[in-house]
């Protein structure tokens, strides 16, 4: 699965389009700048990071739960990620959980539009 050049290109379109559409919906909803998230190079190169275990993720469970497993990895990972290391620490969990699922939805289909027409 990882040797496919249509599953790494689905992994780094994903993970590029979730951070855009997760920019996207805050700067509707909190005017975030562009800089802070979506033109952040280290927010995008987590983003596709984040994306990296999701063929494996997506090959281990019989579908459509496999789907389901990789949105729950893509909104709780990086929430754990944001709560511990990134910060801002004190952002409550289901706020967090709920954008990074915005992210994780968009990675998803992004994810499987690319490797589906690259395959």
């Amino acid at each position: 699965m990882y040797t496919s050049l249509a599953v790494w290109i689905g992994i780094i379109a994903g993970g590029v389009a979730g951070c855009l559409v997760l920019w996207a919906v805050l700067f509707q909803l909190a005017k975030v700048p562009f800089k802070a998230l979506g033109g952040h190079p280290g927010k995008q190169l987590w983003s596709v990071l984040f994306m990296i275990p999701v063929p494996l993720i997506l090959s281990l469970v019989a579908s459509p739960a496999n789907w389901l497993l990789a949105l729950i990895w893509l909104a709780v990972a990086p929430s754990a990620a944001t709560k511990y290391y990134f910060g801002p620490k004190t952002a409550k969990w289901g706020k967090t959980i709920g954008f990074n699922a915005i992210y994780g939805v968009a990675a998803l289909v992004v994810y499987w539009l690319a490797v589906r027409a690259l395959s």
